[in-house]
């Protein structure tokens, strides 16, 4: 990116005044005892007690959101992650806020600080298994991805077994999970299955 666009760049993050819009919604902070200790123009970054709070926009995709890590960490977690481990009800709703005025960043810092406020407290931020039960949760939704990815898989396998009338492969697919996974129509598919290749032993 030549100096030109970078500048152009740099003066339209400037316009957007998210640091102000940031101090300004969570000026809660400082009764938690989180003090700010970085800021610019796409994020800002709270502390307290080894706990970092960085609270965003995306350099490029304009979305607000926060993200927590441990002082010397790497490991992120997202917003979104903490609202699914203590089980709040935007867990299943919630969405980054995309901005790319002062005025809709203003308001997106402002949607993101209530949910902030409303649902989480600073014990919950200072409690030393945070970072191991996200972590946890973490590991548990890529196993739970995973599976879904194999059932998919598993699942379209059937179908293209049952298009060819290929009566082994239906009963090779369906030993390879619990059967529980399947839907009442392709049982029956592989009842058929086994009943074909039973008649024909």
């Amino acid at each position: 990116m030549d100096a030109s666009k970078i500048k152009e760049a740099t003066d339209i993050r400037a316009t957007l005044r998210f640091p102000e819009a940031v101090t300004k919604h969570f000026a809660f902070f400082e009764k938690w005892g989180l003090n700010c200790i970085h800021a610019e123009s796409t994020i800002v970054r709270y502390s307290l007690n080894g706990v970092n709070v960085n609270i965003f926009i995306g350099r490029h995709s304009f979305m607000i959101d926060a993200e927590f890590q441990k002082h010397n960490s790497d490991l992120m977690f997202y917003f979104i992650d903490l609202l699914r481990l203590f089980s709040c009800p935007e867990a299943t709703t919630y969405r980054c806020y995309q901005a790319t005025t002062a005025e809709s960043v203003s308001r997106g810092v402002e949607i993101l600080s209530n949910i902030f406020r409303r649902r989480l407290t600073v014990d919950m931020l200072t409690d030393n298994t945070l970072f191991s039960r996200l972590g946890k949760q973490r590991e548990e939704n890529a196993r739970a991805w995973y599976r879904r990815m194999e059932v998919e898989r598993l699942r379209l396998q059937l179908a293209n077994a049952w298009e060819k009338r290929d009566y082994r492969a239906i009963v090779g697919v369906s030993s390879r999970i619990d059967v529980t996974i399947w839907s009442q129509t392709e049982k029956l598919k592989i009842d058929y299955a086994k009943k074909r290749l039973f008649e024909h032993k």
